[in-house]
Order: structure tokens, then sequence, then C-alpha cells
């Protein structure tokens, strides 16, 4: 047995068809004028809001004013300037002598580490160092000959001034190190660590520095280079200028450019890599009577 639906259709209790059409309509327009007011609004907001001022260049023969305040210097900045330059002309500290004979003596049955230690004008000519730990030490004016070095860790340490001829310094740690006038002539550093080193006026006279290839920010001014080795050296970036680099050898050096060499001299000794040229060292006049 079926049940006939009903085909008049349902309207909530309370409210008659009428007024349901009714408010829907009411709805609907107030949507529409609340539209239409806003686009109205934004199109008068565009249509009525000044444009932006057209720059305009000043004539050539206008007086330029500077609308910036000189400041004087600060006095804080005179007195630093002041104070690393009495620093730089300080005498040295005294040297702890009993520190560093315990070093030399201890240095062949255990790995020395000496970080930050005072060292500067310290004796360690012919001492076995290798694998020592000497970060941020002060070794100035060090004297370091003959010494083996190999892998020692020297990073942030202040070595300026200090000698380390025919010292043994395959693959040391240099990074961020002060080697301002340091002599190394004759010494080895291949594959030693650079980076952020401070070469300026030091003397590699046949220093060995093939392989090297940690080298950014490298600072080798002013120094006397002269048949130094450079094989297969990492050299992107270095800073040469002034330097001398007569008989060096850049066999296969890897990221060196004509541009990094045009503060920098040579001779007919230099072996550069295809397409690196230098310019010739200027030979200093000789007197009447002396060799």
């Amino acid at each position: 047995m079926t049940i006939a639906e009903d085909p008049t259709p349902r309207v909530p209790l309370g409210i008659s068809e009428e007024m349901q059409n009714g408010l829907d309509a009411f709805v609907t327009t107030v949507v529409l004028s609340i539209c239409l007011h806003i686009i109205l609004t934004l199109i008068g907001a565009y249509r009525y809001a000044a444009p932006p001022p057209a720059f305009q260049r000043p004539p050539m023969d206008a007086p330029r004013v500077l609308n910036a305040e000189l400041v004087p210097p600060s006095p804080a900045i005179g007195e630093l300037i002041k104070s690393l330059a009495a620093a730089k002309d300080a005498p040295l500290p005294p040297v702890d002598k009993a520190l560093v004979k315990s070093m030399i003596a201890d240095a062949g049955r255990t790995l020395l580490a000496c970080r930050g230690c005072t060292l500067a004008g310290a004796n360690f000519n012919k001492a076995y160092l290798r694998l020592a730990s000497l970060q941020g030490a002060d070794m100035r004016q060090a004297k370091l000959s003959g010494a083996d070095l190999t892998a020692t860790q020297f990073r942030g340490a202040n070595l300026e001034g200090a000698v380390i001829a025919k010292a043994n310094l395959a693959g040391a740690d240099l990074t961020n190190a002060n080697l301002r006038g340091v002599d190394l002539s004759h010494s080895r550093l291949d594959a030693a660590i650079v980076e952020g080193a401070d070469f300026t006026g030091a003397k590699l006279v046949g220093a060995n520095l093939r392989l090297i290839e940690y080298v950014k920010g490298l600072k080798l001014r002013d120094v006397d280079a002269t048949g130094a080795i450079f094989r297969y050296a990492h050299l992107r970036g270095v800073d040469f200028s002034g330097a001398n680099l007569s008989g060096a050898d850049f066999f296969r050096a890897v990221g060196l450019t004509t541009g990094q060499l045009a503060f920098a001299c040579g001779d007919e000794l230099t072996k550069l890599p295809e397409g690196v040229t230098i310019s010739h060292c200027a030979k200093k006049p000789q007197i009447e009577g002396k060799p």
C-alpha cells in the first residue's frame, strides 16, 4: 500500500510564503547595495587621489646642498688609535723560561696544548712541536727556526716578527694568524691552512707553499717570495699586492689571474700558469765600485 505525497510546498511554521519571498528580496537588495557602495568608493578614491609628484632633475648649474650635519670624530676613536700604536711599540712581556723548557721536554712524549699562552720571544729553535695546540698564543718575535711544526695549530696566533726559517709547517693550521714580517725562508708550508692569515711583509724566500687550498682572505702583500713554490696551489682571490715573485714557481696553480699580479712583480724565471702575465721587477741601480 503506497501513500501519496502532498503536492503543496511546505512552509515553515509561523511564516507564510509571501513573507519568505519578501525577506529574501530584502536581503538581496541590502547585499547588492553594500557591494555597489564599496565599488563606488574605490573608484572615487582612485579617480580623485592626488598623483605622486613627478621627479624633477635639478639643473646642472644649481648649487648642491648637503642635508647632513658634520659630526666630529668621537674622542674614543682617537684614544683607540693611540692605544693600538702604544701596544705595537710596547716591549714584549718577559719570557716564561720554565714553561718553554717544560714544553720542549714534554714535546716528544705528549701532545702539547698551550692555548692563549704568552710565548713572545721564546726560543723554540729545532724544537719538536708536531701536532701542538697553540691557538691564540702570543708568539711575537719567537724563534722557531728548524722546528718541526707539522700540523701544529696556530689558529688566531700572533707570530708577528717571528723567525721560522727552515722549519716544517706542512699541514699546519694558520687560520687568521698574524704572520706580518715573519721570516719563513726555505720553510715548508705545503698543504697548510692559511685562510685569513696575514703574511704582509713576510720573507718567503725559497718557501714551499704548494698544495695550499684554504686561502680565503689570505694576504701576501709586500712579501719577498723569491724562488717560492706555489705548485698546484689554489690561489683564487689571494692578495699579492707589492709582492716580489722573482723566480717563483706557479706550475699548475689554480685560480691565479693577471689582475691579482697587477701590483706584484717577477722576472724571466717566474713560472706562471698559461695566460697569466706579470711585470718585471725594477732592477736596483748599481753603485760604481760595488758589485
